[in-house]
C-alpha cells in the first residue's frame, strides 16, 4: 500500500466508513426524534386549549358530523360532542342519544 494512497476496499476502511455512515444515521434518527416529540406536545397543548375553551364556553357549542362525507340525511344532525351548555339549552342529557332531527 502506498502512503497517500486510499484503498476503497481495506477493511479499515470499510469500517470507518460503516461507522460514518451509522452516526450520520444516528443524528438523522434523533433529529426526527425531536421534530416529531415538539409536535406532539404542541398538539398535545392545542388539544388542551381547545377542551377547555369548549367545555367552559358560556354559549353552547356542538361539534356536528358533516353529513355530506357520512351520510346521514339532510333533516338530521349528527352531533359528535358538545358542551355542557348547549345541552342544558336542548335539555338534554350526556347519556342521552345525541341525534336532533329537523322534524321536531
Amino acid at each position: 500500500m502506498d502512503q497517500g494512497y486510499f484503498d476503497l476496499y481495506d477493511p479499515t476502511s470499510l469500517i470507518v466508513a460503516f461507522i460514518l455512515i451509522l452516526i450520520l444515521m444516528l443524528y438523522r434518527a434523533l433529529s426526527i426524534q425531536k421534530k416529531f416529540n415538539k409536535t406532539f406536545r404542541e398538539l398535545k397543548d392545542s388539544e388542551l386549549l381547545f377542551r377547555s375553551v369548549f367545555t367552559q364556553a358560556p354559549v353552547g357549542i356542538a361539534l356536528l358530523r358533516d353529513y355530506k362525507k357520512h351520510e346521514v340525511s339532510n333533516d338530521e344532525l349528527d352531533i359528535i360532542d358538545s358542551n355542557e351548555e348547549f345541552l342544558r339549552i336542548v335539555s338534554r342529557k350526556k347519556t342521552m342519544t345525541l341525534v336532533l332531527t329537523g322534524k321536531a
